[in-house]
């Protein structure tokens, strides 16, 4: 196992760009409401299978198209003053396989036989939650706002025959502000009793950042699609 201590390069660059891209989630998540009048509602805890788009074109005919993974997640809804207006923080934790793409110079999302490094991804979500249907037969909302993915390598793999990159990896996950994501999701929950709902929820997460890294990707390598299934819990 080996440990990695990770260089930021273009340092400069990428802070800019995270500031940018969340400075501009934050005005359009904030409508004009009372930011200071927070009730606080309770828990959401839930499944997501989480699929992630894998650009591979390097590798031969048997290349990732997509990778899936199995994260948990909570979310603390906080409700505003304002009725039906919600800032909801939450948390995921997941992990994945990730490998070096020399042509690219930059670490993709893979499958096992493809791995170099294990990580351990948290991301931390923030967004602002519109309930634009309360009945009593259900509640359906949507949200905007921003998400903040954090690798932490946990296990370099050797790959027969090729060059050792594991050490490329984290560093490449964190140029170009990669690690800010512009998230927005859609979800329905339905009263099972006074102690809890459950919900499904669909959400995704955006690689803006294929703007402005130069590596002409597609938007789909990066794109991010979660289906959610969970309860809430109010306190």
């Amino acid at each position: 196992m080996k440990i990695f201590s990770c260089r930021f390069y273009g340092c400069s660059r990428t802070v800019k760009s995270a500031a940018f891209i969340a400075s501009m989630a934050l005005l359009l998540c904030f409508p004009a409401i009372d930011a200071f009048s927070l009730d606080f509602q309770g828990a959401e805890v839930d499944y997501t299978l989480r699929i992630i788009g894998s650009d591979q074109k390097d590798l031969d005919g048997d290349s990732t198209g997509a990778v899936w993974s199995n994260v948990l997640a909570m979310r603390f809804p906080l409700q505003f003053s304002k009725e039906g207006w919600y800032l909801v923080p939450g948390v995921s934790f997941t992990s994945l396989y990730y490998r070096y793409d020399t042509d690219k110079e930059r670490a993709v999302p893979t499958d096992n036989e493809w791995r170099e490094l294990t990580s351990f991804v948290p991301m931390v979500d923030a967004t602002v939650r519109w309930e634009f249907l309360n009945r009593s037969w259900g509640r359906y909302s949507t949200e905007l706002g921003v998400g903040f993915q954090f690798p932490f390598p946990l296990k370099s793999w050797d790959v027969p025959g090729e060059e050792d990159n594991s050490g490329k990896i984290t560093p490449a996950l964190y140029s170009d502000a990669q690690f800010v994501l512009p998230v927005c999701a859609l979800q329905g929950n339905w009263s099972i009793s006074q102690q809890f709902d459950v919900f499904f929820r669909v959400s995704s997460y955006f690689p803006l950042y294929h703007g402005w890294d130069d590596k002409g990707l597609p938007f789909s390598d990066g794109l991010i699609f979660g289906f959610h299934i969970g309860a809430f819990i109010p306190f």
